[in-house]
């Protein structure tokens, strides 16, 4: 919870809102170990019963809830605390960290590139890139407002 804090006292004033949308992610992707569990897992889901919506929804709200706290403590540190960036950082991190929590089960059939690292599937490369992506577009807005 200090980092926003020691970066508004370190870093640019234009930095201080892009630092925030990251910690906030991994202050509510810390609180998503259920949504994981539920969306990684049909027999869990079949288990509880109800719709996959609901389940995700009903297990969105501890994410969201720890999201709209964490940012709550920690906006103070904004050099310009308006709508957009406090928004941003609440809506992007639990945007964010649905996105991961619901990724599709690793496909390895898609064809194949050449990286400095061997063959890589790109259908892996886009799953992999799937949550991480959001919070480098989203940063990329915060760096602009």
């Amino acid at each position: 919870m200090p980092l926003p804090y020691l970066t508004a006292a370190t870093l640019p004033a234009h930095l201080i809102a892009a630092v925030h949308l990251v910690c906030a992610f991994l202050a509510t992707d810390r609180l998503a170990t259920g949504l994981r569990a539920v969306c990684r897992s049909p027999a869990l889901r079949r288990a509880i019963g109800g719709r996959d919506r609901q389940l995700r929804l009903v297990h969105l709200v501890l994410p969201s809830s720890g999201a709209l706290l964490w940012v709550a403590a920690t906006a103070p540190a904004l050099p310009d605390p308006s709508v957009f960036p406090v928004a941003v950082s609440i809506l992007g991190a639990v945007a964010v960290t649905y996105r991961i929590a619901n990724r599709p089960p690793v496909e390895y059939t898609s064809a194949a590139v050449d990286t400095p690292m061997g063959m890589m599937p790109i259908g892996l490369i886009a799953q992999v890139l799937r949550g991480p992506a959001l919070l480098l577009a989203l940063t990329a807005v915060q760096l602009l407002w």
